[in-house]
């Protein structure tokens, strides 16, 4: 019987998998993803083989006038057909790497009943984790600021990030309802330029509407059916969850509770996400601060709300079919090294200089 080296396919395979899984497992964002671009919030587009090299890839959506008048008995036809606005959207991908190292393997295990590779890996994967929820938050939310800084854009999915326009924006308003129009003056609303279901409601409004933008939101698939998602730092999800006169969360909790609702069951009592208003409100700690004159804004974090089509992830040869991740180990005088690969890109969908799907949500917050 053979030997099993270290790097040999059948070692490597047994921990990519692995990898993936946990990667993939540990960041929200993924359960948004999908191959339908009708009711996945982020469509993943893979390039396998030959056929599809490439690092650029071009989408293209259309527009309807929908106030077109109909034409009449008698009126011209050849020559004069009706047609739709088309626009493209495109997108890079790039190399990216994360690796570690175990110094003379053979004697480190051998002094420890743990699985030392294993941690490796186990960190790798959460490293990874991070990484595609940090990206996926700062092009919906539009944080430019990990446009310089971060090599071939490491920190937005390797595109550049473009600035949320002013149809996608919404500031929390200040505690007398009146509206802030900056991400300073969330700033200097210590503690009532607040997150609630109100602004939840906006959102909603703003979302399904062409009186707000060009391009109204569908709801996304999720684990719990089609919803619109909103993602928070902890300080808004707590916010939310406030017994305020601007939210409703605490009382239809409550009302839920004392109509025999499981303790266990609340979001009040459990902590986790909750749906409302046909929003999936769910926590990240990955949500960026906002911005004033090209740098991080104190006192304020930026939450986004998004739906189908939000956004679009592409994964080049080697990396498709769920594999997109890559493992590899060389040893050199038992010197174990470990390199994890990928060749993605992800960016916020874009249509002639609007969001399709996604807003960015400035609320007050003290870290």
């Amino acid at each position: 019987m053979s030997t099993i080296t270290y790097g040999s396919a059948q070692n490597e395979l047994s921990y990519r998998p692995g990898l993936i899984l946990e990667a993939e497992l540990s960041t929200v964002v993924t359960a948004f993803e999908g191959t339908d671009d009708l009711t996945a919030a982020f469509l993943v587009e893979d390039r396998p083989g030959s056929n599809g090299r490439g690092t650029n890839l071009t989408r293209k959506f259309g527009k309807i006038n929908r106030d077109e008048i109909p034409k009449v008995k008698g009126a011209g036809i050849v020559g004069s057909e009706s047609t739709e606005q088309e626009f493209i959207d495109s997108m890079d991908m790039r190399y990216f790497s994360m690796d570690g190292f175990i110094d003379n393997y053979v004697a480190e295990q051998n002094m420890v009943s743990y699985d030392l590779k294993g941690q490796r890996v186990s960190r790798l994967a959460l490293q990874w984790a991070y990484l595609k929820e940090r990206s996926v938050i700062n092009q919906l939310a539009g944080n430019t600021l990990v446009n310089t800084g971060y090599a071939d854009y490491s920190y937005s999915g390797g595109n550049i990030v473009t600035a949320q326009d002013a149809s996608h924006t919404i500031y929390c308003p200040d505690a007398s309802g009146g509206a802030n129009t900056s991400d300073a003056l969330v700033a200097a609303d210590v503690d009532s330029a607040i997150i609630d279901t109100r602004v939840i409601d906006n959102l909603v409004t703003r979302a399904g509407s062409f009186a707000y933008t060009d391009w109204p939101i569908a709801p996304c698939e999720t684990p719990f059916g089609r919803l619109y998602v909103l993602l928070v730092h902890g300080t808004g999800f707590e916010q939310i969850k406030l017994n305020s006169t601007g939210s409703d969360m605490y009382d239809i909790s409550k009302a839920a509770i004392q109509g025999g609702l499981d303790l266990s069951m609340s979001p009040l009592i459990t902590g986790e996400g909750f749906i409302y208003d046909k929003t999936l409100v769910l926590k990240s700690d990955f949500c960026p601060q906002g911005i004033t004159t090209g740098a991080a804004q104190a006192n304020t974090r930026v939450a986004v709300f998004f739906g189908a089509n939000a956004g679009a992830w592409f994964f080049g040869e080697g990396f498709t079919d769920g594999d997109h991740l890559g493992y590899s180990e060389h040893m050199i005088h038992r010197r174990l090294s470990i390199l994890t690969d990928t060749m993605w890109g992800f960016k916020r969908t874009i249509v002639n200089g609007q969001s399709w799907a996604a807003f960015r949500v400035v609320h007050y917050s003290a870290v």
